[in-house]
């Protein structure tokens, strides 16, 4: 849970807080601290705050900057971002696919104080906009919300927005984790009347692949080496 304070960096922080659980190292375990300020620079705040898909834009082609090492943003970037029809259904299938997401929207004034179960009030009238994560949902509250408004606010900092108040957000974006790819060769085989390409693949054990797998295709028979490497993702060795 992030602390933007008094600052119009909801964009900034929030984005900080979905690359962060993106970038989570289990092993360590570690939690980077991204340097919002720098990041809400380089979108384009101001004082009316920035715009999420900017935000985005920036995540996929130079990446969320390290506190004290700015040049480290490239190892911070996503592979890529798509918008999310504003519907439960796609947007519980996103989160479950992808993890946290993001949630462009009004916010009411009413907002400000969720009730004793973290539920967000019934809209009253529009307070100014926000950017927020979505990292979950639970059928009788809503879409749960880790806000930028430190632990203290809401319930250790998090709150519910229920489904029939989705009419007040305007977008919903999801990123790709950019993963740490291993290359390995690939090969074609050759039959007559087919084309068949044979790929290496990871197991389930976490070794860096298991044997092969065929794809096959009609037609003219390839008679001259893949050259091109295959990008195996997930993979912990070269083997």
């Amino acid at each position: 849970i992030l602390d933007q304070g008094n600052s119009p960096q909801c964009v900034a922080y929030g984005t900080a807080g979905i690359k962060a659980f993106q970038d989570y190292d289990d092993a360590a375990p570690k939690w980077y601290s991204f340097d919002t300020g720098l990041f809400f620079s380089r979108i384009g705040g101001g004082p009316n705050g920035a715009w999420p898909r900017t935000a985005m834009d920036q995540l996929l082609k130079v990446g969320y900057p390290i506190v004290n090492n700015a040049a480290a943003a490239a190892q911070h970037r996503i592979s890529g971002y798509f918008a999310v029809p504003v519907t439960v259904a796609d947007i519980k299938a996103a989160i479950a696919t992808f993890g946290e997401i993001g949630f462009g929207m009004d916010w009411a004034q009413s907002y400000f104080k969720p009730n004793a179960a973290g539920v967000l009030p019934p809209f009253d009238y529009k307070a100014g906009g926000h950017w927020v994560r979505v990292r979950g949902w639970d059928d009788s509250k809503g879409f749960r919300i880790p806000n930028t408004w430190s632990a203290a606010w809401g319930i250790d900092g998090e709150c519910f927005l229920p489904y029939n108040q989705l009419s007040h957000v305007w977008e919903v974006w999801k990123a790709s984790d950019t993963p740490n790819p291993v290359i390995v060769p690939h090969k074609i085989l050759y039959a007559a009347g087919t084309r068949t390409l044979r790929l290496l693949v990871p197991n389930s054990s976490g070794a860096c692949w298991n044997g092969y797998v065929d794809h096959t295709s009609s037609g003219p028979a390839s008679y001259a080496l893949c050259t091109t490497s295959y990008k195996l993702p997930r993979c912990s060795d070269r083997a």
